[in-house]
């Protein structure tokens, strides 16, 4: 499954025999970059250990391979393409969390952005499948650190609302936590928000 944009392409990372490479591919320069750039704090909250790395996996059938559409630059082609990683993970009742990670030298260039259009669109058109089964998305959430400036000015960009009126959530998590607590804004598009938005746009 790819979702095609203006400049990005969504590139399934399930777990498909097509794409067991490619996700592991993906996977393996994420642990990359997030560790040479020093943002595995930033973006995950946690020490950065073997264990913590480990966990991570974007095997999942709704993670996608965020790839540029221009594969003529030289440092794009040394990743393949790739800018950064796209994901929804379902939590209950129709919602889902999304997260996203842009590489740091493809930062700025507007690919987060319209890779969440993207991701938005195609969620509340019931666009997405898992396997066969399409699914169906009525609110997308997103979690993010009070640290995480950069991220919260795009969830707010994109018109994410905050939720519980911006209220900083702590979540007690592991032993590799930072301090034992997370910081948490948490954001919320609804399907119905995010069409009223896109109409605004269209006039």
């Amino acid at each position: 499954m790819n979702l095609v944009g203006e400049r990005v392409c969504l590139r399934s990372l399930g777990r498909g025999a097509d794409n067991g490479d490619r996700a592991a591919f993906v996977t393996n320069i994420l642990k990359r970059e997030v560790v040479y750039a020093n943002e595995f704090e930033m973006y995950y909250g946690l020490k950065c250990a073997p264990e913590t790395l480990a966990q991570i996996d974007l095997a999942d059938p709704l993670f996608f391979d965020i790839v540029i559409h221009d594969m003529s630059d030289g440092d794009m082609k040394a990743y393949d393409g790739s800018v950064g990683y796209i994901g929804l993970s379902e939590r209950k009742d129709d919602v889902y969390e999304a997260e996203i990670y842009i590489y740091p030298k493809f930062r700025r260039r507007g690919y987060a952005e319209e890779a969440i259009g993207i991701l938005l669109d195609r969620a509340f058109r019931g666009a997405l499948r898992e396997g066969s089964e399409g699914i169906a998305v009525r609110e997308v959430t997103a979690s993010v650190r009070v640290e995480n400036e950069p991220s919260r000015a795009l969830m707010e960009k994109i018109g994410f609302e905050c939720d519980e009126k911006g209220i900083l959530m702590p979540v007690v998590v592991s032993e590799y936590a930072l301090d034992g607590m997370l910081r948490l804004v948490n954001y919320r598009m609804t399907r119905e928000r995010f069409e009223r938005l896109a109409a605004r746009q269209e006039q």
